[in-house]
């Protein structure tokens, strides 16, 4: 449904562009271009709150307020960097009252960033691995925001036919290992990214659904 509007929003824009000044339709007197990027990165922000994602949600939100803010001048006297901090803070804010139980911790950042196992609250400025080794696996999910996460699938049954992986990489890379008996079908959608991985016209035992999104980032699948 929000993929639908945000499409039927960009063809209502793309229209109003080409036929501007015709048929009574008013004149656009903004740079439009700056005005699509920051539409991409006001959906992500959204779509990361959505999610819960909330540090990941105000990373796109400053994103787009400070090339909006740069573009059309929308609060001149605030500079760029007090914008970063105060999303910052209000991120911290915002994760201390919504989601008091999952709070940042300092081990959880110095864990991250040695390169250690990934926990379940996921990759934030630093690296690490992830072994998936579930018996009945239908579902799991991965966050890397700012760093590089590898995911090894090797351990891991598929329960029934099919299993799903979410994944929400922005201005990170993740590497997922999987069996070679299995296929890999992407449902992600990325933004300033990409999703690359090997073709095997092997007969697959098992699928795997990935889904989520890519930003400014890259998604890699290896087959073991």
């Amino acid at each position: 449904m929000r993929k639908t509007i945000l499409g039927l929003a960009c063809l209502l824009l793309a229209a109003w562009v080409l036929l501007q000044g015709n048929f009574g339709i008013p004149v656009i007197h903004i740079n439009v271009w700056p005005l699509l990027v920051i539409m991409g990165f006001v959906y992500f922000s959204a779509e990361s709150f959505y999610s819960g994602n909330i540090p990941l949600g105000f990373i796109f939100a400053i994103i787009a307020f400070i090339i909006a803010n740069s573009t059309y001048d929308l609060l001149p006297n605030i500079s760029a960097s007090a914008v970063s901090f105060a999303g910052i803070l209000a991120c911290i804010g915002v994760n201390f009252l919504v989601k008091p139980s999952k709070k940042w911790k300092l081990r959880h950042f110095s864990k991250h960033f040695s390169g250690e196992e990934i926990g379940g609250e996921g990759i934030v400025f630093g690296s690490g691995t992830r072994y998936v080794n579930k018996d009945n696996f239908s579902y799991d999910e991965l966050t890397c925001s700012f760093g590089s996460a590898k995911v090894y699938f090797d351990n891991a049954k598929i329960a029934g036919d099919s299993a799903t992986f979410k994944v929400e990489v922005a201005f990170g890379n993740a590497t997922l290992f999987v069996p070679s008996s299995w296929q890999v079908v992407s449902k992600v959608a990325c933004a300033f990214g990409g999703v690359s991985q090997v073709r095997d016209t092997s007969e697959k035992e098992k699928t795997l659904y990935l889904e989520g999104s890519v930003a400014f980032g890259h998604l890699k699948v290896i087959y073991i």
